[in-house]
């Protein structure tokens, strides 16, 4: 994310989150700074602060960066995802068009698929890259695949282990998101921001 023009219905959930609490722009800048969360330098070394002035630009659409909403989630104590796929649910059913509710039921149900798959699976996921040593072991080649190809070039063995751990559980999860449902979304996307008399905002 930079400080080009952030999608409303983002701004609009960030300004839910503070007005929900009951806080001022102030207040909240206030409780912002006060959370963890990454710090990015700010001027002679010191860390970047919120102020009023940022949580209006913030909600006004005119600037936001990754840290900002990572620090809005830890504030409010959601992950910075489910802030962004809240929002974005809310969007696509917020004018009540039947198409739109419908393509939102199907998404939502296959991320229901995917976030039963990760409880029931947690550990095994965290387990990282399956070895494929073993005799009774499949080898997944698509995933070895994927594993080189992501890999950095000047990564340390550690953090390419890391990172493999990381691709192993991207692929199996998102392995699980459903097809149709992704079909779905393509379509709509296409419909959507294609037609040429169409001027809604994301």
């Amino acid at each position: 994310m930079t400080d080009d023009p952030i999608p409303r219905n983002i701004s609009m959930t960030l300004r839910f989150i503070r007005e929900s609490s009951a806080l001022s722009l102030r207040r909240m800048a206030d409780e912002l700074n006060k959370t963890s969360g990454r710090k990015i330098p700010g001027r002679r070394g010191r860390p970047a602060k919120f102020d009023h002035d940022l949580i209006e630009a913030i909600e006004s659409q005119e600037r936001l960066k990754i840290w900002h909403l990572g620090r809005y989630a830890n504030w409010y104590g959601m992950p910075v995802g489910a802030i962004l796929l809240f929002s974005q649910l809310a969007s696509h059913i917020r004018d009540g068009k039947r198409e739109d509710v419908e393509l939102t039921k199907s998404v939502a149900e296959a991320v229901k698929h995917v976030c039963e798959y990760v409880i029931e699976n947690a550990d095994a996921l965290a387990a990282g890259v399956p070895d494929t040593g073993a005799a009774d072991q499949r080898r997944d080649r698509k995933l070895e695949a994927l594993v080189r190809e992501c890999a950095f070039k000047n990564a340390d063995v550690e953090q390419r282990r890391q990172d493999a751990r990381l691709v192993s559980a991207i692929h199996q999860i998102m392995n699980q998101y459903a097809l149709t449902a992704r079909k779905s979304y393509r379509d709509h996307s296409d419909r959507k921001f294609n037609s040429p008399t169409d001027d809604s905002e994301t």
